[in-house]
């Protein structure tokens, strides 16, 4: 099962938002809390059993489900959801790699040996994507009186 930003509810969830504002409707918001539901059934980011809970990447793993819940906290409120955020970003602070090049983390294949792949640097599935979730979680913190939208883009897709 995924609940990342390509193939899971955290992707799908921006469908729904999509879909609420041009053609505004219940369905969507029930949508949007089925989805949220999903996630928290998850028990994300617990890793329940090797390989259930191995991507920390914007696309597929935690960065992009914290990504997504920032937007929805920023779009309600709701405390619970930023709680939720925190908890990812400690997961994934607490597997970042210092290098003598700097801080980045790596992905896990469980059915490797070793199980850690190499670092990425890019957006998706690297650091960059990572830190840019974990730069703007810290600006909702520091400035919450200031939208946060990524690159000026509104809806904030990124």
């Amino acid at each position: 099962m995924n609940f990342g930003w390509c193939h899971g509810p955290a992707g799908t969830i921006r469908l729904f938002v999509l879909l609420d504002e041009i053609d505004p409707q219940p369905r969507w918001q029930h949508a949007i809390d089925a989805c949220l539901q999903a996630m928290r059934d998850s028990r994300l980011p617990a890793r329940l059993y090797p390989g259930y809970w191995d991507n920390l990447a914007r696309c597929c793993g935690t960065a992009g489900v914290g990504q997504l819940l920032l937007d929805r906290y920023q779009a309600t409120g709701d405390p619970a959801l930023l709680d939720w955020v925190d908890t990812l970003a400690a997961d994934v602070l607490d597997r970042a790699l210092t290098t003598p090049r700097g801080v980045t983390w790596s992905n896990t294949e469980h059915t490797k040996n070793p199980p850690d792949l190499p670092p990425e640097p890019g957006f998706m599935q690297g650091a960059v994507g990572i830190a840019s979730w974990l730069a703007r979680l810290e600006a909702v913190r520091t400035r919450p009186d200031r939208p946060t939208a990524v690159l000026g883009l509104d809806p904030a897709w990124l």
